[in-house]
């Protein structure tokens, strides 16, 4: 626990949880669409991840890790083009840059600065119902197709009480 991003290379802030970090969790009330950001960051263990259950981990907590490049689909060969997308077409939920434990070596942070930021909190790295915006925002770009992607399950979206 408390681990801090490596020195060398940018972390993706929506990774796989068996490549990263926690550092954000989904806020605990229903109405709201968002993370709150951790004091310090947390691995990512089995138990940890247990704690998501039924729900996959990516609908509970935001992880980091060093960015895939190559191996992502929203990776253009020199920039991530899912922050791009979240920029143009998402609108901002804070005003305030919130703390972040990755910031210092966030890809998004280092392509789109504080306009990254001012969306990041809203961002679920898997969302059930994601809303047309979201939607848009998070198809990586045409010929991406034969890279690995989540699988969208289809069940009614809920969020678990966090205790």
């Amino acid at each position: 626990m408390g681990r801090e991003p490596e020195a060398a290379g940018l972390w993706c802030p929506s990774a796989h949880p068996s490549e990263g970090v926690i550092f954000g969790v989904r806020v605990a009330d229903a109405n709201v669409t968002g993370i709150d950001y951790l004091d310090q960051l947390v691995e990512a263990t089995d138990d940890i991840l247990k704690l998501a259950e039924p729900l996959d981990p990516r609908e509970i907590f935001r992880f980091g890790a060093p960015c895939a490049e190559s191996k992502c689909a929203h990776f253009t060969g020199r920039e991530c083009s899912l922050v791009k997308r979240i920029v143009n077409t998402v609108d901002p939920v804070v005003e305030e840059l919130p703390v972040c434990r990755i910031r210092s070596r966030c890809r998004w942070f280092a392509e789109e600065a504080a306009e990254a930021c001012r969306r990041c909190p809203g961002i679920i790295t898997l969302q059930m119902s994601p809303d047309r915006v979201m939607e848009t925002a998070a198809a990586p770009p045409t010929g991406a197709v034969d890279l690995p992607m989540p699988t969208v399950r289809t069940r009614p979206a809920r969020l678990s009480p966090m205790s």
